[in-house]
C-alpha cells in the first residue's frame, strides 16, 4: 500500500476542515503539522474514506461540529485499513504456509515400505471401522417378540406414587 503523499493529506485535510470547525485555540500550521505526522504512511484512499467518513458523520462518537484531533482522524484511517490490512495478512501467511509445504513436499522420500507400512495401517483401520459399524448394526435391533413379553411398568413419578400410597392400587 503506497503512502500517501503531503498534497493528497492536505487535500483531504481541507474538505475536513471546510465541512467541519477546527479545534480553536491553536496555530494551523502547528496543527496541519500533527495531522501529517498522525497520517504518515497511510494510504490516500484510506485517509480519503476515513475524512468522507467524517463529514457523513459515519464515524462513531464523532463530534458533529469540530474536525477530529490528529489521533482521531489516525484511529478513523486505521479502521478503515484494518479490513485491508488483515486480507493481506492472510495472503502473506497463506504463501509461507504454501512455500513450507512446497519444501517439505520436496524432501520427503516415499519408499515402497512406508507406502506399503502406511497401506496396512490404513486397511486395518477400516477393518476396525467395519467391525464396529457390524457390531452397532446388530447391537441396536430389539427383537419385537421379546419387546412385546416385557410387562408394562409404570413410570418413574407412577411408581413412585405407588410406593407412597403404600405399594397398593389405592382401594384399601
Amino acid at each position: 500500500m503506497k503512502p500517501a503523499s503531503k498534497g493528497e493529506i492536505e487535500q483531504a485535510l481541507r474538505l475536513l476542515c471546510n465541512s467541519m470547525r477546527a479545534p480553536e485555540g491553536g496555530d494551523f500550521e502547528a496543527l496541519f503539522r500533527a495531522y501529517i505526522v498522525a497520517l504518515d504512511g497511510c494510504p490516500a484512499w484510506a485517509v480519503a474514506n476515513a475524512v468522507r467518513r467524517f463529514v457523513q458523520g459515519k464515524v462513531p462518537d464523532q463530534s458533529l461540529v469540530f474536525c477530529p484531533y490528529p489521533p482521531g482522524l489516525r484511529q478513523a484511517v486505521d479502521r478503515e485499513m484494518a479490513p485491508v490490512v488483515r486480507q493481506v495478512e492472510a495472503e502473506v501467511r497463506q504463501s509461507k504456509l504454501k512455500a513450507e509445504a512446497r519444501a517439505y513436499r520436496s524432501t520427503v522420500q516415499r519408499t515402497p515400505e512406508a507406502r506399503q507400512r502406511v497401506a496396512t495401517a490404513m486397511e486395518a483401520y477400516r477393518e476396525s471401522r467395519r467391525k464396529l459399524e457390524r457390531k452397532e448394526q446388530t447391537s441396536s435391533k430389539l427383537d419385537p417378540e421379546l419387546v412385546a413379553m416385557v410387562p408394562d411398568a409404570p413410570t418413574t413419578f407412577e411408581r413412585l406414587r405407588w410406593l407412597e400410597r403404600g405399594g397398593d392400587d389405592g382401594q384399601a
